[in-house]
């Protein structure tokens, strides 16, 4: 043996790499639950200016930067008491809040 070397085999990881290893499979684990969760809810973009009418959106639609999300409930009570508002063509809300097409299409 040389001198200075150590008798245990050399190890592949050494401790803060492992640290790191599951650190970021906490990060990529929380990241993967947090788009779970927002594409289970809803946003709405508001009016702009002109002829326009607010649109509700998917909340993982990337149409609309919205920076607050709505509970399907809450989705749901908005497209019942707004008739104003339409619905993204892109996402289709109405397919996830179970309620037909808009324009009975």
């Amino acid at each position: 043996m040389r001198p200075g070397a150590s008798s245990r085999p050399p190890s592949t990881l050494s401790w803060p790499s492992v640290t790191a290893a599951v650190g970021a499979g906490g990060r990529r684990d929380r990241r993967r639950r947090d788009a779970a969760r927002i594409a289970q809810m809803w946003k709405v973009q508001p009016k702009r200016v002109g002829p326009e009418r607010p649109l509700l959106h998917r909340g993982d639609c990337g149409l609309c930067k919205a920076a607050g999300y709505l509970s399907k409930d809450e989705a749901l009570l908005t497209a019942e008491q707004f008739t104003e508002l339409q619905m993204c063509d892109i996402c289709q809300p109405w397919g996830v809040l179970g309620i037909p097409k808009p324009g009975g299409a």
